[in-house]
C-alpha cells in the first residue's frame, strides 16, 4: 500500500506539474540573471512574482500531460522557455539598463567594450603616463584619476548619465579597474623598452651602466668634461628618455634635437605648457634602473654560462629539488634573489600597482623628491648643463638647422640619423628606433 500510495503521488499530474513549474521557473530565471540566488530573487521581485510564474507553467504542464505526448511536451516546453527568457531579457534591458550603473558593479576588462578600451589605452599613453606612473591607493584619488582619463571622451558614451551627478560618479568609479589595468600595461611596456636598451649596452660592453651614472644624469650632476660622462648623457638623452616617455611623440627627434629637457613643453591644446619630460618620468626611469638593472645583468650572465638552455625563474627554492622541477639539459631553474628585481614580484601583475611593493613606491617618491630638490635653486646651472648636452647631441647627429622644418627643407640632410644612436658615442649597438616605429 505504501508503495502504491507513493507511486500515485508521483504520477499525480497536478503535483507533478507544480514541481515541474518550480523547475521551469529556475530554468528561465537562471540563464537571464546568473547563478546568484540574490540576483534571481531581485529579478523575480522586479518583474513577475514567483507564484505567477509557477501558475503559468503549472497550468501549461497540467494541460499538456493529458492532451499531448511526452516528446511534444518537451518541444513546447523548450519553446516556452525560450520565449520567456527573451521576454525577461527585453524587460531587463528596458527597465534596468539605464540604471545599471547605480548598482555599483565594476566593469571588468572582459566586459568593457573594445572601443572604450582603445580610448582609455590611447589617453593613458598620450597624456596620463606623462605625470602618473602608479595607480593611487586612496579611493578619492583613484576616482579623480579615472575621471581625468575619461573626461575627453566620456560624454560620447551612450550610457553616460548626463544630468545626474551621483550616477556620473558611480559610472566613473566602475571603470577604475580598466584604467588601473592599462596604466600597469603602459608601465610594463616602458620597462620592456628600457630593458632592450640596457641589453644592447650589455652585449657590447659585457656590463651594465653604473647606477651612479643614472643618478647623476637625472640630477644633472655629471662632469661633462669627462668623456665617459658626456657619452653616457648623450645616450641617456637620445635612447633612454624616448623610451621612458611611453609614447612616440613626447621626445620625438623634432623635439629632442631642438629643445632642452627643461624648455620642451607642449605648445597648444588642453595640456599646453606641460613639459614633455616632467620630473616624474625621470624619477620612474631612475627607480626602474635601481630595481631591475642588477638582476638583468646577473640573468644575462647566467644565460651566457648556460648556452642552449632556457632559464626559468622559480620563487621557492624547494621546488628545484622536486621531481618536476629538476634541472635538465634544456631548462635550468633559479631561485636566487640576485636574479629577481628588488621591489617587484614577477607573477603579481594583476595587482593594482602591477606587482610593485610598498618599498618600491616609497623609493619612487624619494627619487621624485630628490630630483625636484636638485633642480630647485639650480635652474641656471641645469639649463647650462642641458644646453651643452643638446649641442653635442646635434653635433653627433650632424644637425645644423634651427628648426625641424628648416632641417627637412635642406638638401642632403640625413633626418637626424647620425651618430646619435650611440654606436660611435658610447661603443654600443643601441639603435634609436623610437621615431622609426
Amino acid at each position: 500500500r505504501e508503495k502504491r500510495s507513493r507511486s500515485k503521488q508521483r504520477n499525480d499530474p497536478n503535483k507533478r506539474s507544480k514541481k515541474k513549474g518550480r523547475v521551469l521557473v529556475d530554468e528561465v530565471i537562471r540563464p537571464v540573471c546568473g547563478g546568484s540566488r540574490a540576483e534571481r530573487e531581485r529579478w523575480r521581485d522586479g518583474s513577475e512574482n514567483r507564484e505567477n510564474l509557477m501558475r503559468t507553467y503549472s497550468s501549461t504542464s497540467a494541460s499538456s500531460t493529458s492532451d499531448i505526448s511526452r516528446s511534444t511536451q518537451g518541444i513546447l516546453r523548450d519553446r516556452q522557455l525560450k520565449e520567456m527568457r527573451e521576454k525577461m531579457r527585453l524587460e531587463m534591458e528596458k527597465k534596468y539598463k539605464a540604471n545599471a550603473i547605480v548598482e555599483g558593479k565594476k566593469v571588468t576588462l572582459k566586459e568593457c567594450k573594445k572601443e572604450m578600451k582603445e580610448k582609455i589605452k590611447k589617453e593613458i599613453a598620450d597624456n596620463t603616463w606623462r605625470c602618473i606612473k602608479f595607480f593611487p591607493p586612496e579611493r578619492q584619488r583613484q576616482l579623480e584619476l579615472t575621471a581625468v582619463v575619461l573626461k575627453t571622451f566620456v560624454e560620447e558614451c551612450p550610457e553616460w548619465p548626463k544630468d545626474n551627478e551621483e550616477q556620473q560618479r558611480i559610472f566613473i568609479e566602475n571603470y577604475q579597474q580598466i584604467v588601473a589595468h592599462w596604466l600597469n600595461e603602459r608601465r610594463c611596456y616602458v620597462v620592456t623598452r628600457l630593458k632592450d636598451a640596457i641589453h644592447a649596452w650589455y652585449q657590447k660592453n659585457k656590463k651594465v651602466p653604473d647606477l651612479e651614472l643614472f643618478r647623476k644624469a637625472a640630477t644633472r650632476e655629471l662632469d661633462l668634461d669627462i668623456e665617459e660622462h658626456m657619452d653616457f648623457m648623450k645616450w641617456y638623452w637620445t635612447v633612454l628618455l624616448p623610451r621612458a616617455t611611453g609614447n612616440h611623440s613626447d621626445w620625438h627627434r623634432d623635439i629632442r634635437y631642438y629643445y632642452t629637457i627643461s624648455d620642451a613643453c607642449i605648445p597648444e591644446g588642453e595640456y599646453k605648457d606641460t613639459m614633455h619630460i616632467p620630473i616624474s618620468t625621470e624619477a620612474f626611469l631612475l627607480t626602474a634602473m635601481e630595481n631591475y638593472v642588477e638582476s638583468w645583468e646577473n640573468f644575462w650572465k647566467l644565460k651566457e654560462d648556460n648556452p642552449g638552455r632556457r632559464i626559468q625563474k622559480c620563487k621557492d627554492s624547494n621546488r628545484q629539488g622536486s621531481k618536476s622541477k629538476t634541472d635538465t639539459d634544456i631548462i635550468k631553474y633559479v631561485s636566487d634573489k640576485k636574479y629577481f628585481a628588488k621591489w617587484t614580484d614577477f607573477d603579481s601583475g594583476a595587482s593594482p600597482n602591477g606587482g610593485w611593493s610598498n618599498e618600491g613606491l616609497d623609493q619612487y617618491k624619494k627619487n621624485y623628491k630628490k630630483l625636484h630638490e636638485s633642480r630647485h635653486g639650480r635652474m641656471i646651472k641645469v639649463r647650462e648643463f642641458e644646453e651643452r648636452v643638446l649641442q653635442e647631441v646635434r653635433k653627433s647627429a650632424n644637425i645644423k638647422a634651427k628648426s625641424p622644418e628648416e632641417h627637412k627643407n635642406q638638401k642632403g640632410n640625413n633626418d637626424g640619423k647620425g651618430q646619435d644612436d650611440g654606436s660611435a658615442i658610447i661603443n654600443t649597438l643601441v639603435i634609436d628606433d623610437v621615431s622609426q616605429h
